[in-house]
């Protein structure tokens, strides 16, 4: 079981969320059992473009708060967003900063910069990769699992970007369950080939059926890019 605790409050047109997570004894990655989430997020939007700053600590001895072995792991991001969503294609532009401390890792620090730019062009729906950004129920998007009791699962960030007549569609998120990721982008799909409203999204959640989502895309180009441990 996990527990959580939020607190999210808007200060001078800049939203602040605070955000804690503690983990039982029964939640462990490969034997070793998960260690709580300290964390911060502020976004605020400035002359049309959206900014926002994220850190991320994980505590590994509470009465340690004050020394560096006390912690396992600390991400920070600062970013800038930029989307033109007024012409037929969607443009945007994502400049990103990022710092990771890991005192497990060979590299103690890590320093990344990112620059991404695309070209969204999903049919006459725009912004269908927003919908599926957030806690959703994705049991509609995965083979049906007596063994799984909680098909609620969290995409953080999802990326459209066409280049060189190639379509990348990249997620993060808590966690995939089997052909999730394939049912999402086949819903995508149909989308884009106005087989299928973006307000059909919101009920696939609910009705919880997999026949429901249609269909599942091919497997070929789908890999696994990185995983994080907080």
């Amino acid at each position: 079981m996990t527990y959580a605790i939020e607190f999210e409050q808007t200060i001078h047109k800049t939203s602040l969320n605070l955000f804690a997570k503690y983990y039982s004894q029964a939640e462990k990655i490969n034997g070793i059992r998960k260690s709580p989430v300290l964390g911060v997020e502020a976004k605020r939007t400035i002359v049309g473009i959206d900014s926002y700053l994220q850190c991320i600590v994980e505590v590994k001895n509470y009465k340690r708060l004050f020394y560096k072995d006390g912690y396992g792991r600390f991400s920070g991001i600062v970013g800038f967003y930029r989307l033109w969503d007024q012409m037929e294609h969607d443009v945007g532009l994502n400049v990103e900063y990022q710092v990771v401390w890991n005192q497990y890792s060979d590299r103690e620090f890590e320093h990344i910069i990112a620059l991404q730019e695309g070209i969204n062009h999903l049919g006459k729906n725009k912004n269908s990769k927003i919908v599926f950004e957030g806690k959703h129920n994705f049991k509609s998007f995965t083979k049906p699992n007596p063994e799984i009791s909680d098909y609620e699962r969290e995409i953080f960030e999802t990326s459209i970007v066409l280049k060189d007549n190639i379509l990348s569609i990249s997620f993060i998120g808590s966690g995939f369950m089997r052909y999730m990721v394939r049912n999402i982008v086949g819903c995508l799909i149909e989308i884009g080939e106005n087989k299928r409203n973006i307000d059909d999204i919101d009920r696939l959640f609910k009705c919880e059926d997999r026949k429901e989502a249609g269909i599942k895309a091919e497997a070929c180009g789908l890999y696994l890019e990185d995983v994080f441990y907080f």
